[in-house]
């Protein structure tokens, strides 16, 4: 991860039927795993379409699926500014996604 340090890595894992929520220090490592389980009519494969909503707070980062909230990840870096949002476009289909700070760029990898 190269020191990169990440507010959330959302992982939806169809093996355990879990979304793993994650972030990194600011050297890059990986911190505590937190586990929540998939909901129904979330399928994590290449078939599905689905959308999520990600509202991020100095405090909280919420993840809501459909108007169900999935995730509540605690905000472990809130004096880090919001500095870009990196999705893997693969194994998922992106077909919109909106940024409402200009300040926040978004990468594709």
């Amino acid at each position: 991860m190269n020191g990169q340090q990440f507010l959330l890595h959302f992982n939806p894992r169809d093996s355990e039927n879990k979304i793993v929520s994650n972030s990194t220090t600011a050297s890059g490592g990986w911190e505590l795993e937190e586990r929540d389980p998939v909901p129904d009519g979330m399928l994590c494969n290449e078939n599905s379409t689905y959308t999520l909503f990600f509202v991020w707070s100095r405090k909280m980062i919420r993840v809501f699926f459909k108007t169900s909230l999935i995730v509540c990840f605690q905000n472990r870096h809130p004096d880090s500014p919001l500095r870009a949002i990196m999705l893997d476009p693969k194994p998922y289909h992106i077909f919109q996604f909106s940024l409402l700070d200009a300040k926040c760029p978004l990468h594709l990898y």
